[in-house]
């Protein structure tokens, strides 16, 4: 899920990734936005994806 204009050209791929270490982050109810209802959970995360990935905390799920 993205927050993004109703009219903003979407260039950059959306991936997924699976959890398969613990660790600790914050996360919060995404305010609305651009007209866009929001709702959704967002994530403060405490290291980089390419980190959590190089760590084994995230790996990719492909399609």
């Amino acid at each position: 899920m993205r927050s993004l204009p109703p009219k903003y050209k979407i260039t950059k791929p959306y991936n997924v990734y699976e959890v398969v270490k613990p660790f600790e982050g914050l996360e919060g109810k995404i305010a609305t936005w651009f007209d866009q209802p929001g709702g959704g959970i967002q994530y403060k995360l405490p290291k980089t994806i390419e980190g959590l990935i190089n760590e084994g905390y995230i790996r990719k799920v492909e399609k």
